[in-house]
């Protein structure tokens, strides 16, 4: 029975025995409802280069009294030392099969495995040489290092129904019943609640035989669909119904709503549309969802240049900086007024960037403040060239047009006023005029 499964973890523990005979002990852990959603355990022995048949069958009743949560012994076969193969089914009322693996065991010595069958794997088909492992297919050897567990701690598992508990099992997370959670006519159904019972909990393979041969047999006339909503009538005679969107068909025969599919996936929706846009979790603070991971939250820059992000990530300059001479002022690059430290380019219209600060060139409205060795021209209004400093145009000139510009300096014209015969454009200073 290749096709369906599940999810197994072992655990191997040698004792010393003689040298040519051993037992094989066989415990079974599962989440799933003992005398409810399986009846029977059966385990199989094969030769390992045998393909014929089996050479041990036990089917064991499964009961609701025991612990397969915790594990529960289900087989001790007498072997001779050497290599077989063991295969493990849970079977449900009527011979269904609900899940099953084949392991391979070495015996040199009483051997015990524990064989872990999950919840998450019924009804999972495999191909090839996979199997299910935590509800999905992978290697045979994930569990040695080929894939990540689905759980590390009960913390990695999403919370069921409320009468069941959640508990992180060798890497995959269980879902079972919490005891006295529900009324004595009600089973817990991890991911539906509390559901009417409709076979006693501890009845055992009620609607089969074990013959001596060891296989199970159906009671065909009592095959029927009563209290199944869904599945097959159990003796494989008819269907019981199907479920719709966003649900499946439980080891009960109960539709019951899918759990969101987050794998691969640490935020966001799930991939199966199941649980809302949030299904798979939600990033902390500084952080956002992109494709199901939680990454960095860039800067909100929208409409700034320069400084810090409206979102407060990334730092005081998270949107840029400003060129030298140019300060960042509401997000945006400002230019330099007067008296402002700048470099070539940054002073603003009207300025001139002189001796490092941005001032009012001459010939221009004094109102900011004329560069170093200039004045304002009361008269004018405009920045102006003081008698005795370079000049290009007459207009330069403080007190124009009674001061010139000759020679490239400002100086007085004839009549004006003079301290020495320099600052006359012609004849001499003589009295304090220029003559």
């Amino acid at each position: 029975m290749g096709g369906r499964i599940s999810w197994i973890g072992l655990a191997a523990t040698l004792a010393s025995c003689s040298a040519s005979s051993a037992q094989l002990h066989v415990d079974v852990r599962t989440d799933l409802t003992p005398g409810i959603e399986f009846v029977v355990t059966r385990v199989e022995v094969f030769r390992d280069a045998d393909a014929g048949a089996a050479i041990d069958t036990t089917d064991h009743a499964a009961l609701g009294s025991e612990s397969y949560v915790r594990g529960q012994r289900v087989a001790d076969v007498a072997l001779a030392n050497g290599d077989y193969r063991v295969h493990v089914e849970l079977i449900g009322a009527r011979s269904a099969l609900v899940v099953d693996r084949t392991i391979t065991a070495h015996l040199s010595g009483d051997l015990s495995i524990t064989v872990v069958l999950t919840r998450s794997c019924v009804g999972i088909v495999c191909t090839g040489s996979e199997v299910c492992i935590a509800g999905q297919c992978a290697a045979p050897d994930c569990l040695s290092g080929g894939c990540t567990p689905q759980c590390a701690s009960v913390a990695s598992c999403t919370a069921g129904a409320a009468c069941a508990s959640a508990s992180c099992v060798e890497g995959a997370c269980f879902y079972a019943s919490t005891p006295g959670a529900c009324g004595a006519s009600e089973w817990c159904d991890p991911r539906a609640g509390c559901v009417a019972l409709t076979t006693p909990l501890d009845a055992g393979p009620s609607d089969a035989t074990t013959p001596s041969d060891g296989s199970v047999q159906n009671d065909a006339a009592s095959c029927s669909c009563a209290g199944r909503a869904c599945g097959d009538d159990g003796c494989g005679g008819g269907s019981c119904g199907t479920c719709g969107a966003g649900t499946s068909c439980s080891g009960a025969f109960q539709c019951t709503s899918d759990p969101p599919d987050c794998s691969g996936l640490a935020c966001g929706p799930a991939h199966n549309g199941i649980g809302g846009a949030d299904a798979c979790g939600v990033c902390g603070s500084a952080m956002m969802c992109s494709g199901g991971a939680c990454i960095p939250t860039p800067p909100d820059c929208s409409a700034l240049t320069c400084g810090p992000a409206h979102n407060g990530i990334g730092g005081p300059d998270a949107c840029g900086t400003c060129g030298a001479g140019f300060t960042c002022s509401g997000g945006a690059c400002q230019c330099g007024g007067g008296g402002a430290a700048c470099a070539a380019g940054s002073c603003c219209a009207g300025l001139s960037c002189t001796s490092g600060n941005c001032c009012v060139p001459v010939q221009s409205p004094c109102g900011s403040g004329c560069c170093p060795g200039r004045q304002c021209d009361a008269s004018r209004g405009v920045c102006c060239v003081v008698i005795g400093d370079g000049c290009s145009s007459d207009g330069q000139c403080c007190g124009y047009p009674n001061h010139q510009c000759g020679g490239g300096i400002c100086c007085a014209v004839i009549g004006q006023g003079c301290a020495h015969p320099a600052q006359c454009c012609s004849g001499t200073c003589t009295s304090g005029t220029c003559r």
